[in-house]
């Protein structure tokens, strides 16, 4: 059987009729068909005026489908990761910013271009206001964004201006690097934008030299940043929206990261003068050196803070020692509520500081620092409450509650400790007005020493025992300002100031006083459980 010969040419294909006599051989009504399909196959591989990929509408699709032939053009598209949009169709790696530029003109109702690896050149800043517009690459540090603008500026940006927003973009599976160049620039910025997303973006260490900036993000709401490793002066940069300013970090997500501060002046995590955020959450994420892990030093924004959320975070590596892990702190406006849970901190930096923070609560955690370190600083305002469950502090550990009465408290030998502290603007750290049979508050006295325990509002019973193994109980009644010795096993406790020999508890002026005369002659710590009502 003969094969039919081809003859290049976009021939019509025949319909057969029913009535068509079968006439096979060359040029026979029943090859008809197939003689056409044959001839337009032939003509796709040609290269003559007409034929090859022009033949199925590809010569005009860019630079890089040049190729005269249709297989060379699946070639191209091949070799450029092109199943959608690449790049490359829009100029070229070395011309990087005018290649994203004329992409971004070209799919100007949304889009996504594609990367292939390699060195993506940066001759200048990239800026856009396309919403839907998305850029990805094939892998962190495969794809490389390469940008040394000498200056402060921002590698890509993304901005439409006024009050309308930037929204639904991405960003996925790129790096950036600098260079030699030590100016203050950003990798990645949004500026009032909604619902966008960075995944798998990368700078290594090294590679962003100079005071700059990973991730900066001035509004509004729905930014997830997950999958990443930023290395710089300034990793994460969430600060106030210029065009809303009371709508800042709204439902952002901040996950399974790592964070490398290099700098030892800046925080790994920060949080910019007037930056306000609510549903805010910092999950499975590793922060390492810098000089705070997360900052927060606010004294201009103008909404209240609230449902901040850290969890299964690791601190450590702190390259300031007077710095801290977390410090959150407002002189406009409360931090309504935050939680933080199986939250890791480093032994180099002190711990948590807290400034107008209402509603805290710390489960799981663990405090690592040294005895010349805090864990725990601050200072309650009205309507604060901390709630500490089932964190572990080192033997050495310093808590400072200022202004705050502690109203519950577990602990064990292991260090680890269970408490409760309500705002109380007239009380001692050591204060509590009622307790639970395991543990208690533990007040240092020096010889010959006082110390103040409570008030005239607190009435009920005092059990106390110091470190001397003395204990004791007395029934106090606050409304007359009088003390009752219950029980004194030892003989070593009185009602009396300045008795000799014994540990006194008794009133001076409206403070319940404790004092130290036991015959021990030594600081004493006492460990006091209040079992009662107190009328504040």
């Amino acid at each position: 059987m003969a094969n039919l010969t081809p003859v290049p040419g976009w021939d019509a294909v025949p319909q057969l009729e029913i009535t068509t006599p079968v006439l096979g051989g060359p040029g026979g009504v029943a090859n008809a068909q197939a003689q056409a399909l044959v001839n337009r196959l032939e003509a796709m591989r040609g290269t003559g005026s007409g034929q090859g990929a022009s033949l199925v509408g590809v010569q005009d699709a860019g630079a890089f489908l040049a190729a005269t032939t249709v297989e060379a053009a699946l070639q191209e598209i091949a070799k450029n990761n092109d199943d959608h949009e690449g790049l490359l169709n829009y100029g070229t790696q070395a011309g990087a910013t005018a290649a994203l530029t004329a992409a971004a003109t070209a799919l100007s109702s949304g889009g996504t271009v594609y990367l292939k690896g390699g060195t993506w050149t940066l001759p200048t800043a990239f800026s856009t206001a396309v919403w839907r517009f998305s850029i990805v690459g094939q892998g962190k540090n495969v794809t490389n964004f390469l940008f040394t603008p000498g200056a402060t500026a921002t590698a890509l940006k993304f901005d439409a201006g006024g009050g309308s927003g930037y929204n639904e973009n991405a960003v996925r599976y790129i790096g950036f690097s600098g260079g030699a160049d030590t100016s203050a620039k950003t990798a990645i910025e949004y500026v009032n934008a909604a619902n966008c997303e960075i995944q798998g973006v990368a700078i290594a260490t090294g590679s962003w030299l100079g005071d700059s900036i990973g991730v900066k993000a001035s509004g509004r709401q729905l930014l997830r940043i997950t999958d990443s490793k930023f290395a710089c002066a300034r990793p994460i940069v969430y600060a106030q929206n210029t065009y809303f300013t009371s709508l800042n970090v709204d439902h952002f997500l901040l996950e399974n990261s790592e964070l490398v501060g290099t700098s030892a002046t800046r925080p790994c995590v920060e949080f910019s003068d007037g930056c306000a955020f609510s549903n805010m959450t910092i999950r499975n994420v590793a922060i390492v050196q810098g000089q705070d892990g997360i900052l927060w030093n606010d004294t201009s924004s103008t909404a209240a803070s609230f449902a901040l959320s850290l969890q299964n975070i690791r601190i450590e590596q702190g390259l300031d020692t007077s710095a801290w892990g977390v410090r959150l702190e407002s002189t406009a406006q409360a931090l309504q509520t935050l939680t933080l849970d199986n939250v890791h901190f480093d032994s180099t930096r002190n711990g948590l500081k807290l400034r107008n923070a209402h509603y805290v609560s710390l489960r799981n955690c663990n405090f690592t620092m040294s005895s010349a370190k805090t864990a725990i600083d601050m200072t309650f305002v009205a309507g604060s409450r901390l709630l500490i469950e089932n964190c572990r502090f080192g033997v050495n550990k310093v808590l400072t509650q200022t202004n705050a009465r502690l109203i519950r408290t577990e602990k064990n030998t292991s260090g680890t400790i269970s408490a409760e502290y309500v705002f109380d603007a007239g009380a001692a750290a050591s204060m509590i007005q009622f307790g639970v049979p395991i543990g208690g508050s533990d007040i240092s006295i020096t010889t010959a020493g006082t110390a103040t325990i409570n008030d005239q509002n607190f009435s009920g019973f005092v059990f106390i025992v110091h470190s001397g193994r003395v204990s004791a109980i007395f029934a106090c009644t606050g409304t007359s300002l009088t003390t009752i010795e219950v029980a004194d096993p030892s003989a070593r406790y009185s009602i009396t100031a300045t008795t000799a020999n014994s540990n006194n508890l008794y009133y001076s002026g409206n403070n319940l006083t404790l004092e130290n005369r036991d015959p021990a002659a030594a600081t004493l710590t006492y460990n006091v459980i209040f079992l009662g009502r107190s009328t504040a």
